[in-house]
């Protein structure tokens, strides 16, 4: 089918063609209804309402990254969550990632067999080794769920907030199994907070987007990070 369109605020007249399959017999009217697509090769998404596109608003994350190893997450919904996809700003630069949830995953560049981490996921947190520094920027939608399943035991996770929040208040919702938070920076290497320790032997302060943490907890849990 050929439909034109008009862009919401631009008064422009585009054509869209694309393919469709119905159940319908010659002759017989089938409804067709259309309220969300994918604008040109980048993906953007698009809401139909009455025949008119609305281009959604995109958000975006940036996330330094220095030579060597990065302990990050990411907070907004990529457009493509393609491992590929979303590290092709820095993918020059890539040695390698691996991710953590009970058991290892990796995705080594530049080899025949790169591992089977095939995605990166919101809540999840990764080491991402690169060979300079860089910036890596991200596309995409707003979270609609702040929330992270934990397992008992260790979990490397992401930060689903947009702003950092003191170390205390963002695990307010699981302090009661919560026994260890520990983060990396690089180059500043790690700091921890550890349940029940002294200021002086605590100094992970705050958690902050962009970063990934390793948690660990008595039992299975929600991180519910709110300020």
């Amino acid at each position: 089918l050929d439909v034109s369109v008009t862009l919401a605020g631009e008064g422009t007249l585009i054509k869209i063609k694309f393919k469709v399959s119905s159940n319908a017999k010659p002759g017989q009217n089938s409804p067709l209804e259309l309220t969300r697509l994918y604008f040109n090769e980048n993906r953007i998404p698009v809401n139909i309402t009455n025949g008119i596109l609305y281009i959604v608003d995109l958000i975006q994350q940036k996330i330094h990254l220095n030579r060597g190893w990065n302990l990050i997450s990411i907070r907004i919904e990529p457009l493509d969550n393609n491992i590929l996809s979303v590290l092709s700003p820095i993918i020059d630069s890539c040695i390698s990632v691996w991710s953590y949830d009970k058991s290892w995953k990796y995705y080594i560049f530049g080899v025949q067999n790169p591992g089977s981490l095939s995605d990166i996921e919101l809540g999840k947190g990764y080491w991402v080794n690169v060979n300079a520094e860089n910036d890596l920027i991200i596309d995409g939608n707003e979270l609609s769920d702040s929330s992270i399943t934990l397992s008992s035991g260790w979990n490397l996770v992401g930060y689903n907030y947009h702003e950092p929040i003191a170390t205390s208040d963002a695990l307010s919702s699981i302090i009661e199994y919560c026994q260890s938070v520990w983060g990396y920076e690089n180059p500043k290497g790690w700091s921890k907070f550890i349940k029940g320790a002294s200021n002086e032997t605590n100094n992970l302060n705050e958690l902050k987007p962009g970063f990934g943490y390793w948690i660990n907890v008595t039992e299975d849990c929600i991180l519910d990070i709110k300020p």
